[in-house]
């Protein structure tokens, strides 16, 4: 293995394997482990940050998400993004699942939570997150933002994917 670049963000490396007896090179990201929650507010609605992606030169609506610090657990880390991006506490929360982003190229994990409780705070963000709004909808509203385009943040479709495939419940007192 050759590390051929490091970031703060990620790092790419160089890896040779033997592929039908012929050694093959490939270069894959390496990244930490994300945690992302799917969050629901106290009266039945899920909670989207519209948020600017420098990669995309786009804003981004997506469901709150961020590294798992080294040392830190997964829940933990989960309740600081959710503080941190949109001012929500934690009242419940399940781990759903695990999602990998883009195994063809990088090794990124995405430990996924469905959670519920309140916005309590004025989000915190760190210095390099470029967060423009947070966004309420019912799963009806969701559905259709998928339908037309309007969210297209793979981890968030396949974490509200995971979610529905293990029967949660979108509303109030659920």
């Amino acid at each position: 293995m050759t590390i051929v670049f490091e970031g703060e963000n990620f790092s790419v490396h160089v890896l040779s394997r033997m592929v039908r007896e012929e050694r093959q090179q490939f270069e894959v990201a390496v990244r930490p482990r994300i945690a992302l929650c799917i969050p629901i507010s106290k009266e039945g609605k899920l909670i989207f940050i519209n948020q600017f992606r420098v990669a995309m030169n786009q804003v981004i609506l997506e469901f709150p998400a961020g590294r798992i610090d080294a040392g830190e657990n997964p829940e933990h880390a989960i309740s600081r993004e959710m503080a941190e991006e949109i001012g929500f506490r934690l009242d419940s929360i399940h781990f759903l699942g695990t999602l990998l982003t883009a195994p063809h190229f990088s090794d990124e994990v995405v430990e996924i939570f469905f959670g519920k409780g309140e916005i309590i705070s004025t989000p915190t963000p760190t210095p390099k997150e470029d967060l423009r709004e947070i966004v309420t909808m019912t799963l009806s509203s969701v559905e259709k933002y998928i339908g037309k385009g309007r969210l297209i943040d793979s981890k968030s479709i396949a974490a509200l994917a995971l979610a529905r495939a293990q029967g949660f419940q979108f509303g109030v007192g659920q």
